[in-house]
C-alpha cells in the first residue's frame, strides 16, 4: 500500500444497538476534521434522538441484527460499501460499545505504517470449530432466549443435522479457512479488494448466510 501524503483519514463503521450516552461519548473522543461516521443501529433498537456531530454522520439502512447470525455480517457489508465512497485511506469497524484507550494521534502513527490491522488465524480452533461453517445455523432468532419457541425450533433443525450425516455442507468456496474477531482496520486498498471479491464471488455470501458468527471469518477468510 502506497501511504497517504496527507494525514491520514478514517471513516469509522459502527454498529450499535443502544445504550446512546457512551456512544456520544465514543463519537467525541474520535473526532477529528480528519474522520467521518457511519453508523448502523439495530432496527430492533429505537433511533437515537440526542446523537452529537449529526452533520458527519451517515445512517446505512437498518436490519435486525441477530446475535451470530449473517445479519451482523450484513450490516457490516453495508457499512463499508457506504463508507468506500468517500476518500478513507482507513477504514475502522467498531461497536457502539467501544471507547478509545489511546490517543488519536497515537493510532494515526500505527496507521501511517500502514498494512492491515486484523486478528487472523488459519485454520480451526478449539474455540471456533469446523461445524461452524460446516454445519447449517439459521440467521433471525434470539439464540440467548432459550424459551423463544422460534429459538428452540432452530436449535432443533441444526441439532438434527448431527444424527442426519448428509445434512451438511460438502463444498466450501474456498481452499482455507480464516477466522478472528470482528473488529478490525483496513486500509482502501484492502477494503475495495474485500468488497469487490463478494461481487465477484457470491457464493461466499451464500455459504457464509448460514455459518455461524460469519463476522469472525467472512473477511478473514477473504
Amino acid at each position: 500500500m502506497t501511504l497517504p501524503k496527507h494525514q491520514i483519514k478514517v471513516a469509522y463503521l459502527i454498529l450499535a444497538h443502544g445504550n446512546y450516552e457512551h456512544l456520544n461519548r465514543l463519537l467525541l473522543a474520535l473526532d477529528d476534521d480528519n474522520v467521518s461516521f457511519f453508523l448502523h443501529i439495530d432496527k430492533k433498537s429505537p433511533m437515537p434522538d440526542n446523537l452529537v456531530l449529526k452533520d458527519k454522520m451517515i445512517f446505512v439502512e437498518r436490519i435486525n441484527v441477530w446475535w451470530c447470525g449473517w445479519s451482523a455480517q450484513k450490516a457490516i457489508n453495508s457499512l463499508l460499501k457506504s463508507a468506500l465512497r468517500t476518500n478513507a485511506d482507513y477504514f475502522v469497524l467498531l461497536s457502539g460499545a467501544d471507547y478509545p484507550i489511546q490517543s488519536r494521534q497515537a493510532f494515526y502513527s500505527k496507521l501511517k505504517k500502514g498494512g492491515e490491522y486484523i486478528d487472523i488465524s488459519k485454520g480451526f480452533l478449539p474455540h471456533k470449530p469446523e461445524s461452524r461453517i460446516k454445519y447449517y445455523h439459521f440467521d433471525g432468532a434470539d439464540r440467548r432466549n432459550k424459551r423463544n419457541l422460534k429459538t428452540l425450533l432452530y436449535f432443533g433443525m441444526e441439532r438434527m443435522q448431527y444424527l442426519v450425516k448428509f445434512i451438511r455442507k460438502r463444498r466450501y468456496p474456498f481452499n482455507r479457512t480464516y477466522f478472528g474477531a470482528t473488529w478490525w482496520a483496513l486500509s482502501r486498498e484492502c477494503a475495495e479488494y474485500v468488497t469487490n471479491y463478494i461481487q465477484k464471488h457470491p457464493e461466499c455470501i451464500t455459504f457464509y448466510k448460514t455459518s455461524w458468527c460469519p463476522d469472525e471469518s467472512f473477511f478473514h477468510t477473504i
